[in-house]
């Protein structure tokens, strides 16, 4: 591989790697497509996956077949919202200086909860 210069030819002292040669010119969408696809060998992405615990561990090798691993992780997948039932006050109108306990029922376990009373956030 050689450069054409005023002063002569400079060749090039380096190393190529992954060299692909191809029968015709490719356009700017197939150079991208073709340079993603070995950007992004090493990456997966699971989508529309259902709700549930799941555990997964990653794994190299190189070249001299020497193997890590990493420790083995756990996701939880949970797309389906808490629901929170409010069993006291009713929805009515009350006239009171006391004090005004909510009751209230959440069907699963929940890091925090919040109500509004005009406007203004009150967390439980």
């Amino acid at each position: 591989m050689a450069h054409p210069r005023r002063s002569g030819e400079e060749y090039f002292n380096g190393t190529i790697d992954e060299v692909r040669i191809w029968n015709r010119a490719l356009s700017e969408e197939e150079i991208n497509a073709s340079y993603n696809a070995g950007l992004y060998r090493l990456y997966h992405n699971f989508t529309n996956e259902p709700d549930g615990t799941y555990t997964y561990t990653a794994y190299v090798q190189d070249i001299s077949s020497n193997v890590n691993q990493t420790e083995t992780r756990t996701i939880t997948i949970d797309t389906v919202p808490p629901i929170i039932s409010v069993q006291s006050p009713t929805n009515s109108t009350y006239d009171t200086t006391n004090d005004m306990w909510f009751n209230v029922t959440i069907n699963e376990a929940v890091t925090w909860a919040y109500y509004s009373l005009d406007g203004a956030s009150i967390f439980l």
